[in-house]
């Protein structure tokens, strides 16, 4: 795969980070360690999130029931059309951020160093296992913790108090309407369901799975999909929206995991910001091309 990914601004070695992506993010993150080339290394950290993961493909299977409900070959389409557009995006933004941000012009070069073969000892596996996990979860877990809190009381609690059972009048349905007109102009969503994709969007960037679970407490049902089709967006509508949750931005543990690979806040800060941009640009994009000819 060498001589293809050197036409993106990569090396062979690329490959590692983009198949573990499709897992998780997060030890896509810290794969790019892998790469030798410090630039190199930067434009994986940059780019790998644009890669569905496993929590992505839960949202992307319930959108994709419920919009093409009436077409199993438009739902296969969709899943398919989602993963090769992350997979391009990951490949043509890192040749673009190579050149644009970087100003590298010399593509990375592919330098493998084979180890010595060793018998692996279960103790050392073991040991190394608990070391990483445990350092993952005091890094990441702290604030995927806080951040949950956070999101629990914008949702239990408003202006009036604790919120019973009615979530438009609390802090996090506020929230939610700041955000509707975005979805409301872009998309033509009618302005109820505008603030509770508003409102999901937000709960989306402490787990992704939680886009759908969340929907369901807004619309007061069980069955998630129910609560999308309580949302009542046709099926461009639809499939614009999946494709602005699918890449807007990584969960908190992907985003607490480039800080510490990185450590610099700046371009930590910058990366949710330029995948949000993306996102909302590929979305926007297909809705009002798809729309022209339909």
């Amino acid at each position: 795969l060498h001589n293809l990914f050197t036409r993106f601004g990569l090396s062979g070695r690329a490959i590692y980070p983009m198949l573990i992506a499709f897992g998780c993010n997060v030890p896509a993150v810290l794969s790019s360690r892998s790469a030798i080339d410090h630039v190199e290394r930067l434009e994986i950290i940059m780019n790998v999130s644009f890669i569905p993961c496993q929590a992505r493909l839960i949202v992307l299977l319930a959108f994709t029931s419920i919009i093409f409900r009436n077409s199993t070959l438009l739902q296969a389409l969709a899943i398919v059309i989602v993963y090769i557009i992350g997979m391009l995006l990951y490949l043509l933004m890192s040749k673009l951020s190579r050149i644009l941000l970087f100003r590298e012009k010399e593509n990375p070069e592919l330098l493998l160093e084979i180890p010595p073969i060793h018998r692996p000892s279960i103790r050392v596996m073991l040991w190394n296992s608990w070391d990483l996990t445990k350092h993952f979860l005091y890094k990441a877990g702290i604030i995927i913790l806080l951040l949950s809190i956070g999101v629990w009381i914008l949702l239990n609690f408003g202006p009036y108090g604790y919120v019973h059972k009615d979530i438009s009048i609390s802090y996090g349905a506020s929230i939610g309407r700041l955000i509707a007109p975005l979805f409301s102009s872009l998309f033509k969503i009618d302005v109820d369901a505008a603030w509770k994709l508003g409102l999901t969007l937000i709960a989306g960037f402490i787990a992704k799975e939680g886009l759908i679970s969340i929907l369901a407490v807004m619309t007061g049902v069980e069955e998630v999909g129910r609560a999308i089709e309580l949302l009542r967006l046709s099926p461009l509508q639809g499939f614009s929206v999946l494709l602005l949750f699918m890449f807007y931005i990584p969960c908190a543990a992907t985003i607490v995991n480039i800080y510490n690979e990185t450590r610099n806040y700046r371009f930590t800060t910058l990366i949710p910001i330029y995948l949000f941009v993306m996102a909302l640009l590929i979305s926007t994009a297909t809705y009002i091309v798809t729309s022209m000819f339909t």
